[in-house]
């Protein structure tokens, strides 16, 4: 039996940052920034019922001897040890976060198991119509307002914050970087060959499009107060030095339907299966506490 499951105190903090994380994400994809940070209260709150809702599901799955295969465990342990940066990186994660690959891996096949459950508790669920679509875009047409955005890169160099030596080294090459990209060399060949950021050095540096809030203040500061296809000064995060292109911008504006119909679509989806997920959990707490 899971006792205190309603009880806030018996989920940890962890596992709420995690869904909650995870709701950012998807919703970063559907709605302006300000919306979200406005919002965000509520979407702590909706974080902790998932985190609730999750631990319920597993047991579930169990329950209904939902199987995952060595195979399906090892892709996803390969997607882990691809976002970590590598294997060594992958390792030192694993030691900080204090887990080795045996709890990783029945952690993984948890997942696997209640995205199964979840496919199966979902697969009735309608797609919205072309109306509802319609609908929702002519009653929320304050949310499709588009900000101003901007294409960026950057190179990243680490350096120990008590080793000032190493501090001016990694100044010094991040002022030949910008130099040798204003003499024309190429900023992905640069971020390939120095940067020491692992997912940004595969895409040439690349952190995709982002609006104004998203980064660090000095982050944002670099890709918005930069002209396009110029490389910034360096500037500094709590993750090293950086310098940063802006290499392409798109005005804001109000987007038309014809391009906010797939952002609706897959907002309205996600909604309604989250009501039929939230169901079927409120019906796993009443059993659990008959």
């Amino acid at each position: 039996m899971i006792r205190n499951v309603n009880d806030e105190h018996d989920i940890s903090d962890a596992a709420i940052e995690f869904e909650l994380k995870r709701l950012i994400q998807f919703y970063s994809q559907h709605m302006p920034t300000h919306q979200i940070k406005a919002n965000m209260p509520a979407l702590r709150e909706q974080a902790r019922e998932q985190a609730i809702g999750v631990r319920l599901l597993i047991r579930e799955a169990h329950r209904q001897n939902i199987t995952v295969t060595d195979g399906e465990i090892d892709e996803l342990l390969d997607q882990v040890v691809d976002q970590a940066g590598g294997e060594d990186a992958f390792q030192r994660m694993l030691v900080q976060q204090g887990i080795n690959e045996d709890l990783l891996r029945e952690s993984l096949a948890d997942s696997k198991r209640v995205d199964k459950l979840i496919r199966k508790i979902t697969v009735n669920v309608p797609k919205p119509t072309e109306d509802e679509i319609k609908s929702y875009y002519d009653e929320h047409t304050a949310d499709f307002r588009q900000p101003e955005r901007r294409r960026a890169q950057h190179i990243l160099i680490k350096h120990a914050k008590s080793d000032e030596d190493a501090r001016k080294k990694a100044m010094q090459l991040l002022k030949e970087i910008k130099e040798a990209h204003t003499a024309g060399a190429d900023f992905s060949d640069l971020a390939a060959a120095h940067s020491e950021c692992p997912s940004g050095k595969k895409a040439g540096g690349s952190i995709g499009w982002v609006v104004r809030g998203v980064l660090t203040p000095a982050f944002d500061a670099a890709v918005f107060t930069t002209e396009i296809g110029k490389t910034s000064d360096v500037i500094e995060t709590s993750l090293g030095l950086h310098v940063v292109l802006a290499s392409a911008t798109e005005p804001g504006g109000m987007a038309v339907f014809e391009d906010a119909r797939k952002t609706i679509g897959e907002l309205l989806m996600h909604n309604r299966r989250g009501k039929v997920i939230s169901e079927f959990v409120q019906t796993l707490k009443t059993v659990i506490s008959a």
